[in-house]
């Protein structure tokens, strides 16, 4: 077995389990330098537990700001142009903008052939648009009444799964949204189809670099979560992405 290698959770605690790896507690205190702790302490003390075993580190967790997690919108600039489109405020402002990269050539080539979102099969790109109708993927968040509930099944999960759902009738999303991996479904972006998405910080490098080498026209602008409602989106983030 190598001194160092990559694995997920689930493998993680299976070579634990099988006493496959070492404790690192004592040789991590004694020779990880002080910028090493401190890079892996940024986002608190909880990436560092992960990797513990009965109070044994066992490993040294991959490790990443919260913020840097936090979705944004992304818009293409120059579509907007085209149509004499207005920046958006709110969701609805969002919503038809999706409309007319859909129905009015954005493009301008005379062809319909755009459309308004990116999503694709494990919902990564969709997480900030279920953010602003303050819905969450995947987490355990507390209701009103300070009880921990799945976010998944609650009330505003329903009104996300709507709007998806007019999206797709409408054809504002790839009809194939569901077979395609994140890799796939960028292929959209930098192929011009499609002129809407939600993603990190680090989108402007992969994949709009992709599309700008192709299309030097091509303009994004960046927005935070804009809400459905009067109340402030919130977009989610955790230790795990």
């Amino acid at each position: 077995m190598p001194d160092i290698f990559l694995v997920n959770k689930l493998q993680f605690k299976q070579l634990v389990d099988s006493d496959q790896i070492q404790d690192l507690t004592e040789v991590f205190e004694k020779y990880a330098s002080e910028d090493t702790k401190k890079i892996l302490t940024l986002s608190g003390p909880e990436p560092m537990e992960t990797a513990k075993f009965g109070g044994k580190l066992m490993g040294l967790p991959w490790t990443t700001l919260f913020k840097e997690n936090v979705h944004l919108l992304y818009i293409r600039a120059d579509w907007m142009k085209n149509l004499n489109l207005p920046e958006p405020k709110n969701m609805d402002d969002v919503l038809k903008i999706s409309e007319a990269f859909t129905k009015q050539d954005p493009d301008q080539n005379g062809k319909d052939d755009t459309f308004g979102f990116v999503f694709e099969k494990t919902f990564e790109f969709h997480r900030g648009f279920f953010n602003s109708y303050h819905a969450y993927l995947d987490m355990w968040i507390k209701d009103d009444s300070g009880n921990l509930v799945f976010s998944n099944i609650q009330p505003e999960m329903k009104k996300a799964l709507e709007a998806l759902q007019h999206l797709y009738k409408t054809g504002q999303i790839d009809r194939e949204f569901a077979t395609k991996d994140l890799t796939k479904a960028a292929e959209s972006l930098s192929s011009g189809k499609a002129g809407m998405f939600y993603g990190p910080f680090s989108i402007p490098v992969w994949p709009l670099q992709a599309g700008k080498n192709l299309d030097p026209n091509m303009e994004y602008n960046y927005y935070p979560l804009l809400s459905a409602d009067d109340k402030p989106a919130t977009p989610q983030y955790s230790i795990s992405g």
